[in-house]
């Protein structure tokens, strides 16, 4: 009704899987999820997941959650027998390469990363793209309410080692919480106008940088493409004008 290629309804019983997505905390197994062919497709076990440690692998075709199939269910209805209380089992059946296993997994609570880097070295980020250089390379894949910590958890200690470069990688990534978008921004200026918003029936917001906390100088570099959107245009946005 408004015309609006990027606002969206979120109907009540949406509301629980829209705020794990913003906020990337939820009670599961922790993979990301998709539907091929009608069979329910793992596509990543998150990191230190229960689903990780199970040895669920990128690529497995669930075909059954506790015994029911997932055949032309569903992403929703997928997650909904996945998901349930800490603590708790969930049978899956896989089938990889010809060969059909079973996992039975302790749902718990899921932190979805956020921060990533070039690539994992015994389970943990390795972010230097040129070491010698002292040139990091962080990818921030949405704005929860944890990316400001994690980020600041990854970054600092690269600044203690002598970070002399930085690549911001912000592609493909949706956006999340104003609230994180801004905490980001501020990390990185120390004055300017961050963002400001303005409703019909709401007066003109303004989001200033302070010059408390502010990270050093240093040169930086951010990467976005057409799937960046949201919070990922105002982070580069306030980078690039101030």
């Amino acid at each position: 009704a408004l015309g609006d290629p990027y606002t969206e309804f979120i109907p009540a019983q949406d509301i629980a899987e829209f705020d794990k997505q913003t906020r990337g905390r939820f009670v599961g197994i922790g993979a990301e999820v998709r539907m091929q062919d009608g069979w329910l497709l793992i596509v990543s076990p998150l990191e230190d997941s229960p689903a990780y440690r199970a040895g669920v692998m990128a690529g497995d075709r669930v075909t059954a959650i506790n015994g029911e199939t997932t055949f032309n269910k569903t992403v929703y209805d997928c997650i909904e027998l996945l998901t349930g209380e800490p603590g708790t089992p969930v049978t899956i059946t896989v089938e990889r390469a010809g060969q059909e296993f079973q996992f039975v997994i302790q749902r718990a609570e899921i932190n979805t990363p956020t921060v990533k880097g070039v690539h994992r070295i015994n389970d943990q980020w390795d972010y230097w793209i040129d070491p010698e250089s002292k040139i990091a390379y962080i990818r921030l894949t949405q704005f929860t309410d944890r990316a400001t910590r994690d980020f600041e958890e990854a970054l600092l200690p690269l600044v203690n080692q002598g970070l002399r470069g930085l690549v911001l990688d912000l592609r493909f990534n949706p956006g999340g919480l104003l609230t994180s978008a801004i905490a980001l921004s501020d990390l990185f200026l120390k004055e300017g106008l961050i963002v400001s918003t303005k409703g019909r029936s709401r007066p003109e917001q303004r989001s200033y940088a302070r010059p408390e906390d502010t990270l050093p100088e240093f040169p930086m570099v951010v990467l976005i493409n057409r799937q960046s959107a949201s919070a990922a245009e105002i982070l580069s946005g306030a980078l690039a004008d101030n």
